[in-house]
Parts: structure tokens; sequence; C-alpha cells
């Protein structure tokens, strides 16, 4: 199992879990046995950041995506997404990094991305 680590501290999980690296300051956080990543529940807030790099790799699958388009913006492997346009069944790889960013003004649901613990 890869184990979810944060920037200050060793894998805090023994179970099949997400495997990502998430940064300290960023608005993102981990649910479900640490199998998803979140923006949050309910609707993301405004000028929020957060980085995520990948220890594994991994199909993504959107459970839940609602942003604005062109301004609350999800970028994985350098491709940006918003609005309709999700990252469901992009393959990330160890040391890619996957960034959220909203800007100062409409907010949407946000989104979760999961992954199979098995594979």
């Amino acid at each position: 199992c890869v184990c979810v680590c944060v920037k200050t501290h060793s894998c805090v999980s023994s179970r099949a879990c997400l495997g990502v690296y998430r940064s300290s300051t960023g608005a993102c956080s981990l649910t479900e046995r640490d199998t998803c990543i979140t923006d949050g529940a309910g609707f993301y807030n405004n000028n929020a950041r957060c980085t995520i790099r990948v220890l594994k790799t991994i199909p993504l699958e959107v459970r839940e995506w609602g942003t604005e388009a062109n301004h609350d913006v999800m970028t994985v492997r350098g491709v940006s997404y918003s609005s309709s346009t999700t990252p469901n069944g992009v393959t990330v790889n160890p040391g890619d990094l996957i960034t959220w960013r909203t800007d100062g003004s409409v907010t949407n649901v946000g989104w979760t991305i999961c992954i199979d613990p098995y594979v």
C-alpha cells in the first residue's frame, strides 16, 4: 500500500490509501478511508489553493464535479479542467501534480476525486 503523507509527517495510514502528497497550506482534504480527495463539503471557498503530489500510478475517478468555467480550475498533468470538463479517467503517475485554484467571485459544489484502493 502507498500511504498518504503530508509535508511534516510520515505515513498516516497503513490501510489501502490514496498515495498523495498534500500541501500543508492547501485547501484539500482526504475522505473515505484516504481513498478520495476533495475540496471540502458544500460549496468551495473563494481564493482557494491546493497542490497534491501523486505517489502512485492510478486512474482518477471523478465522483462530484462542479466548478466555475475558466476561473475555478483543476490542473492535472498540465491540462486545465473546469465547468463540464473533468479529469475523470486521467491516469496520474508518481511525481505528477494536481493543483486546484479558485478566483474571488462565483463558487460551486466543487469536486471529489477517488481511486480504487486495490489497483
